[in-house]
């Protein structure tokens, strides 16, 4: 789980780079998107697999007060069905940036005991073979209002100001 949700070096490092063109732009929303493939570990079944998700989204994501927005979609019809896609939004590039740390003072705040908090990530990183992210700014002028979808776990809005 903390190599999968937490946003690796290099990606925050592009992020860094990129900060001086997109200063000059004007503010929009930012989007990460990161699909993981799951696999199934030895003994693991779908409802632990979704029990872990919500445990996390629940103490972790809906709390950080960075993320705007967080969609779960799972795979009904790509070309892997292994696929588990979650896209998060925030505010700004520099929003994105301080989530991070917020991440992981909420994930040590949710699992203080450091083994516990080890075996729930190695418990979760069992489910996914291997993940990448993608980093999405908003275009202007280009967004349908409407109701989102919201109750269950792969549809679950965090409404952010």
């Amino acid at each position: 789980m903390k190599k999968i949700f937490n946003y690796s070096l290099a990606v925050v490092f592009t992020v860094m780079c990129n900060l001086v063109v997109l200063a000059q732009m004007p503010e929009a929303h930012i989007y990460v998107v990161q699909t993981l493939y799951a696999t199934w570990p030895e003994g693991g079944t779908e409802a632990e697999r979704d029990t872990l998700i919500k445990q996390y989204f629940n103490k972790v994501t809906m709390k950080n007060p960075y993320v705007l927005h967080e969609w779960h979609l799972r795979h009904l019809f790509t070309e892997d069905s292994r696929e588990y896609v979650i896209i998060g939004e925030y505010k700004s590039l520099s929003d994105l940036v301080a989530s991070e740390a917020k991440f992981e003072e909420l994930e040590k705040a949710a699992w203080p005991d450091e083994k516990i908090r080890g075996t729930f990530f190695d418990k979760f990183d069992s489910y996914y073979s291997y993940h990448n992210d993608k980093i999405f700014r908003a275009v202007e002028g280009l967004l349908k209002p409407g109701e989102m979808a919201t109750g269950n776990m792969y549809s679950t809005c965090k409404h952010g100001t």
